[in-house]
Formats: structure tokens, sequence, C-alpha cells
């Protein structure tokens, strides 16, 4: 008899955001062996078919960024999911036989309603939260929830390593569970269109003698795209020759927009908007530098993408990102000082054998460190299968 899987996630799974792409690769793959029963905001999972409940998240998005009164919403907004789900499981009876949770919120969720004391996977997808600055009165009222959630962590923890020291974290949070502190896995033979890259640099218009900066995100704070747009503000004092382009959507695109024009450096940028994982590539083809400066990790797949594709990388060396990158691979730097970092591009752009270097050794890194998809699912699977198999 088919094994069913409860799914409770507080992150849209109906999406190709490269956070999210192991956990779509993950339950399609989970999907042939177990019945999934998902719980989720956002649209319809990209994995279901049926046996799907919705969180209606549309109004906490519009309210959430703002200070207090977002903190203030995130408390209704946990209460809502709670209800909500501990109706469906109460009044659909169903009998699962693992739980896979999705952050903090779910793992509340679950320890909550797991009534039959059934086998817990909690799922984390790397940390966006300095838990030295929690102290101040501020942090406490937006992260008490999230305090309490990763608190409620039952069984068995997955965490992404992807530089934000997650197992660091939840050691400092008092969690001392079975933890299994994973790497993404990577595509190792990614397709360049050269016709699309062409189309791209007409669309777009950027000529041959542009230098290409290139940023690939989603545009949160934390992600710090003001950065790069900072940087290109420097490089343009000595050259008005670069370009600037960010792909991904967010929140924080009508503030990067003004920052731009109050740095009067729009004109050099291009705001591509999400773009589909398989299209990608080609951007980093068209691309000269690309430039990550997260505040807490770099360490995510846009990195891992960028060496495969052998590009020259210029990141900040903060979270455990030196456990991937070095500086034989790519220009780190301990901290943004964009004047500082606009000389070093500079330098580098002058030396093309230099630039290329770097580009050389970044991919020869990836393509022995990293290991693929296919061999980061099957760990999982594992994983689960095991806990099934000790009930």
């Amino acid at each position: 008899m088919q094994k069913k899987l409860l799914v409770i996630s507080e992150i849209n799974l109906n999406n190709e955001n490269r956070g999210i792409e192991i956990l779509n690769r993950t339950f399609a793959s989970l999907s042939r062996q177990y019945s999934i029963t998902a719980i989720s905001v956002g649209k319809q999972p990209l994995f279901m078919h049926e046996n799907w409940l919705k969180l209606n998240d549309t109004i906490f998005n519009k309210v959430h960024h703002i200070k207090y009164i977002g903190y203030l919403a995130n408390y209704f907004f946990w209460a809502y999911c709670y209800l909500k789900t501990k109706i469906f499981v109460a009044s659909n009876k169903p009998k699962f036989d693992i739980m896979y949770l999705i952050g903090p919120m779910s793992a509340f969720i679950g320890k909550n309603i797991n009534y039959d004391n059934i086998p817990v996977i909690n799922r984390y997808l790397g940390v966006a939260w300095d838990y030295e600055g929690y102290q101040s009165i501020p942090q406490r009222i937006r992260f008490f929830l999230k305090k309490q959630g990763y608190k409620s962590s039952q069984g068995t923890i997955i965490m992404t390593n992807d530089g934000t020291r997650g197992a660091e974290f939840l050691k400092k949070m008092g969690i001392f569970n079975k933890i299994y502190f994973m790497r993404n896995g990577i595509t190792k033979e990614i397709a360049v269109d050269l016709g699309y890259v062409k189309h791209l640099r007409e669309i777009y218009g950027i000529k041959h003698d542009q230098t290409v900066l290139l940023t690939v995100s989603r545009l949160a704070s934390w992600k710090r795209v003001d950065r790069a747009i900072c940087l290109l503000k420097e490089l343009l004092k000595a050259n008005d020759k670069y370009i600037l382009m960010i792909v991904g959507d967010g929140e924080e695109r009508d503030h990067l927009i003004s920052l731009a024009n109050e740095l009067n450096c729009l004109g050099n940028i291009r705001f591509i908007g999400a773009v589909e994982n398989k299209l990608t590539p080609n951007y980093f083809y068209l691309a000269d530098i690309f430039l990550s400066f997260y505040d807490y990790s770099n360490a995510g797949n846009p990195l891992f993408e960028a060496m495969l594709l052998g590009k020259c990388i210029c990141t900040l060396s903060n979270g455990d990102t030196g456990d991937f990158i070095s500086n034989n691979e790519a220009l780190l730097f301990t901290e943004f000082e964009q004047k500082k970092i606009a000389i070093e591009i500079s330098r580098v752009l002058s030396d093309p054998d230099l630039l290329h270097g770097y580009g050389v050794r970044a991919r020869s890194r990836a393509e022995s460190d990293f290991i693929s998809w296919d061999e980061r699912i099957l760990r999982e699977m594992e994983i689960l299968s095991s806990l099934i198999g000790a009930k």
C-alpha cells in the first residue's frame, strides 16, 4: 500500500525560483512513491494534481514589509494558517505516515497537529536572520514567532547548506535534533542558446564594447541588490560603458528603481524581471562579471551556476561562502566597500587573461566539488525511507 506524506509549506511551491527548485525536484520524485497531500501558500504546487489546500497569503503579502504593521500581521497570519490546517486535518481524518514541514511556521503547525506522533522532517532552506541582532526590542518582536517555530522542530531536520551557517544557527537556538546539513545539487550540463543571447543584446540595447555586470536573485532586502547599483555608480565615474542586468523580481523592485534614479544611473541598468531557470544560463553567458553581495551568505544556486559557466565572480566572503569558492577563483571581499571593489574590477577587466582565468578556475572548482541534482535528491529519499521504515 502506498505511503502517505503530508506537506505543509509557508513557501510558495508553484514557481521556478532557485531556492524552491530543490523542493520541486524532491516532491516530483517523491510523488512516484508516496501519496502526497499538500497545504501551502501561493498557487497549486507544480507537483500536485489533487489533495491540495491553499493558505491565502494575499493580504499578508501586501503589508508584511511595513514595519510594526507587518510584524502584527504576521501573528494573525500564523493563527489563520494554524487553524485552517488543523480544521482540514481534523475534518478529513487522513492517516499520514510522515510529515514534511517547510519553514518555521510549518514546524509550529506540525508540532501542534501531530497527535499520532508520526515521523517528521523539518525542512529549512537556509537562514535569513542574524541571530546576534535578535537582542533589540524590534528584532525580538519581529522574530518571536520564527523563534517559536524553529524551537518546535521535531525529529529530523534537513537544512540547506547555503553558506548561512544554518546548523550553527539551530544549535544557538538550543536545537540539537538530528540535522542533515546538505548542499543543493547543480545541473552540470548547462545549455546556452547563442541565438537567444544575441536576441538579448538586441532587445536590451547592449553593445559589444560595453561591460555587462549581472545579478540574479529575488529582489528582497537582504539580497542587497542596492549594493550592485551603488557599485555601478562608482564604476561609471571612470567609464560609462557599463551595463548592469538585474534578473529577478520582488518587493524591493520599486525601491531599487528609485535608488537608480537618485544615483542617475538608471539608463545603465536593465531590470529584467523573473526569468525561467532554463533561460538564465543565457544571461550568465552574456555577462562579463557576476555580482552577489547578500547580507548573510552568497553561496546560493546563482553563484554555483556562475561558477559552472566559467564567469568571473565578484562577491562577499560572508557566512560560509569561503567554503564554496576561494580568492583564487573569484574576487572575494570581506565587506562591501564600493570604491575598493570598483578599483579591483577595473584592474581585472583591463587584463583579459586574468578575467578568463578566474572563470576557468571557478568552473573547475564547481565540477569537482558539487553533486548533481539526482545525487542530492537520492540522499533525501533515503532519509524519508529510513524514517518511515523506523516507524
